[in-house]
Parts: C-alpha cells; structure tokens; sequence
C-alpha cells in the first residue's frame, strides 16, 4: 500500500514512476500487517514529543490520519472494489506494566491532539 500510494502521488504530480519490487510481492511492510490501516505508529506520540518537540509531534499525528484519508479517496475516485471501513483501534494490555504503559499512550496522544480513549473494556472477544 506504502509503494503504490507513493507511486500514485508521483504520477499525479507529473512524474514518471515504476513499482520494482525488491523481494516477493507483498513482502516487507505488507507482509508484517493484518491489512489494517492506523494512525497510532510504533514511536508513541509521547516519544516524539520528547525527541523532535510538541510541534512536529502533531505534524505526525496529522499525517497518520492524512494518509488514511488519501488512500480513502482514492479508493472512492477509482472505484476499487474492496472491504475499507473506519473501524476504532484496539491497544489492550496483558497485564499491569502494560496498562500502565497504554495509560502514558493515551497521555501522549492527547498532548498532540490525537483521539485516543482508555477504557477497560472491549467489544468484542478474542483468545490469546
């Protein structure tokens, strides 16, 4: 999704482009998700403020629900036929260490701007 996106973004810039993939198709970013899109990354919000400030913190907080929204439209203006749905994300924590740890997510989050709510409860169940 990463490659094409910025594959289409060029084209519709002027640009001339080519996809290569390097190893087999749908290895490296594809072949580590569970085909979901998400705004909350692997550096926290709260680690980004501390390494590059408040201010470029909301910046990536902005472009994680900027790139959603780009691959939403281009999915309504070329009419791909697939399963895209908003759908709220989970983080859920295993014990206490991690509750505690998702507590300083949410802090984080919020400190940029970004919706992020703490609950104890999910909707839905699941087995580890």
């Amino acid at each position: 999704m990463t490659g094409v996106s910025t594959a289409l973004q060029l084209q519709q810039s002027g640009k001339k482009c080519i996809i290569i993939e390097a190893s087999n198709i749908g290895f490296g970013t594809t072949v580590g998700t569970t085909a979901h899109l998400n705004d909350f990354f692997d550096t926290t919000f709260r680690k980004a403020i501390s390494d590059f400030g408040l201010e470029n913190a909301k910046l990536f907080a902005e472009v994680g629900q900027e790139a959603i929204s780009m691959i939403a439209n281009n999915i309504h203006q070329f009419t791909i036929d697939c399963d895209f749905e908003r759908k709220p994300a989970y983080l859920f924590a295993l014990d206490e260490k991690q509750e505690k740890e998702t507590e300083r997510y949410c802090r984080g989050a919020a400190e940029v701007g970004h919706v992020m709510n703490f609950t104890h409860e999910i909707p839905f169940r699941f087995r580890l």
